[in-house]
């Protein structure tokens, strides 16, 4: 469990210090997979905080995946988790997710928010930009590490569901394009781990 209590070791100091944790969700394989380690830490360790998932109704569906994804950890782990819909889906994708945090932030939507983006790896043309937050309450414990990371962190704590529930295209609602940047980036942090990616969003 070396990756998940490191994950615990990084975050109780912030989880001790607020109460409401807002959880920045797309139905992606990121941000499910931090919601679902923090889920699972909650009920092992009896912890006291709310969590409130907040997603960008995006034209993907995330909206969908994120419901989707949300039903089976709230059943899994016997927890009731709201989803706010926040920021604007007619801007450009790579603003959303910030409109969304700045929304979420100005209205007080939680006491701390976290964001589970990850690093850019070096191995991809890179075409996509990821900035590290300046916000005091907003954080992102894997923004120096790339997606393998997380992908050995769901083989750590057995969470296999999350590969067949999780959506990851921008260029589909249903399907995995295979050409898109996000659906490149996972391609490579499955083989990197070396393990099959057997979904198929």
């Amino acid at each position: 469990m070396q990756l998940f209590n490191t994950l615990k070791q990084d975050l109780e100091p912030r989880l001790n210090r607020y109460k409401t944790i807002g959880f920045f969700t797309s139905g992606g394989f990121d941000s499910s997979m931090l919601l679902y380690a923090c889920c699972l830490w909650k009920q092992q360790d009896f912890l006291e905080n709310q969590f409130v998932a907040l997603t960008v109704p995006r034209y993907d569906d995330s909206v969908l995946h994120t419901t989707r994804i949300l039903s089976y950890i709230m059943e899994k782990f016997s927890l009731e988790i709201p989803l706010i819909h926040v920021g604007n889906p007619d801007l450009h994708h790579s603003r959303q997710v910030e409109s969304g945090c700045v929304e979420a932030y100005e209205k007080n939507l939680a006491d701390f928010f976290l964001l589970g983006c990850t690093a850019v790896p070096q191995e991809l043309p890179k075409q996509l930009v990821r900035n590290r937050s300046s916000w005091d309450r907003l954080y992102q414990p894997w923004f120096d590490f790339t997606k393998d990371h997380t992908v050995k962190l769901m083989l750590e704590l057995e969470g296999h569901e999350l590969i067949s529930l999780t959506h990851t295209c921008t260029e589909s609602k249903t399907i995995r394009c295979g050409e898109c940047w996000q659906c490149r980036e996972r391609a490579w942090a499955f083989a990197k781990v070396g393990i099959e990616d057997y979904g198929t969003m």
